[in-house]
């Protein structure tokens, strides 16, 4: 027994390998697994929803104009990266670039957490869900394996074949169009979409009034609204919207005309489901000086019953009178309208 441990020690210290280094490269080849699938998946999620990804990077500080690069590359970054992490290519150049991403994700990370302006890292899209602090624990598990990855005996940093370009370059082309189908997408449906994810939330749903028959009647609007706003007694324009909208985007230069006509009611936004500094940055585009509400996503598509966006809802006393979906009205026909149904 003794002779026979001889011999392979004798037979490793010949190939230039510690009796350690197997048990390394073993290690080192599932945290490349591992790795690679959480890049897979990260870059998965982001490409087929990349307005989740988009609505959070205002809180990280990234500069608008490099928000739609980012959103369309970056999935298809990840997804080579797990491709390679997965099938063991150049896995020492995979573990650099892994480390370097994390590294500026948890940076990211931790500016917008620090502002307060972070509630979701939107890192696997809307499908993954986790706080800052939750983003930050699992980065740091990232970084451990990435370099694991990058310390295995069996890293190198070959040139890669013509093949493995090949293969990358593929999977980089449909991740890119993939994201860049998701971001043409247009986001006018994104009312439906709100309406399908509020069915599957019913601890959201708001109390309702019995009617004379004895059924369950819809919602008043100052059931669904914030306890601040007093829908029962006054009178509101309430404009719901979505900062990631960009027919809400066209609808603003005409909401924002209605703060000089002061014979208008009160003008409030309604929103759901977006990151305040989206909301922030929004407003000051419009310049108008309005309180914004995020209401829950079931109320929200049971404010009107549709929550299709842009819409201008004029509230009074308690009532819906009117909705106008898509492009509102120019202040002056709105004000002729508010005056012929309050005579």
């Amino acid at each position: 027994m003794a002779a026979k441990s001889k011999r392979k020690r004798a037979q490793v210290k010949q190939q230039g390998q510690t009796p350690q280094q197997p048990l390394q490269a073993r290690v080192s080849r599932i945290a490349g697994i591992i790795l690679g699938l959480a890049m897979l998946v990260a870059g998965f999620f982001k490409a087929i929803d990349p307005w989740t990804f988009l609505g959070s990077l205002p809180a990280y500080g990234v500069p608008e104009i490099l928000h739609y690069p980012i959103v369309i590359a970056l999935p298809a970054l990840e997804v080579a990266l797990g491709v390679m992490l997965i099938a063991g290519w150049q896995l020492r150049w995979a573990g650099i670039v892994s480390i370097a991403l994390i590294a500026v994700f948890s940076a990211a990370i931790a500016y917008g957490w620090s502002l307060g302006d972070l509630e979701e890292c939107g890192c696997f899209g809307p499908f993954i869900q986790r706080s800052p602090g939750q983003a930050l624990l699992q980065d740091l598990g990232l970084l451990i394996l990435a370099v694991l990855v990058v310390s295995g005996p069996a890293a190198s940093m070959r040139t890669l074949t013509r093949r493995q370009l090949g293969v990358l370059g593929i999977v980089a082309v449909v991740a890119l169009s993939v994201s860049a189908a998701g971001m043409a997408r247009d986001t006018s449906t994104v009312g439906s979409d709100v309406t399908q994810m509020a069915q599957l939330i019913p601890s959201e749903e708001p109390p309702r009034a019995s009617d004379p028959t004895g059924s369950m009647a819809r919602p008043k609007p100052s059931d669904l609204a914030p306890d601040e706003l007093d829908l029962e007694n006054r009178e509101y324009l309430v404009y719901m919207f979505h900062p990631r909208c960009p027919h809400c985007n066209e609808a603003a230069p005409v909401i924002a005309t209605y703060a000089s006509h002061f014979s208008l009611p009160s003008l409030v936004g309604f929103t759901f489901d977006a990151v305040p500094a989206e909301v922030d940055e929004y407003k000051a585009k419009m310049a108008v000086p309005f309180p914004v509400y995020q209401l829950p996503s079931r109320a929200f598509v049971q404010f009107t019953g549709d929550g299709a966006v842009p819409q201008l809802v004029y509230v009074r006393k308690g009532e819906i009178v009117r909705v106008w979906p898509g492009m509102p009205p120019t202040a002056e026909r709105l004000r002729e309208y508010i005056a012929s149904v309050t005579r």
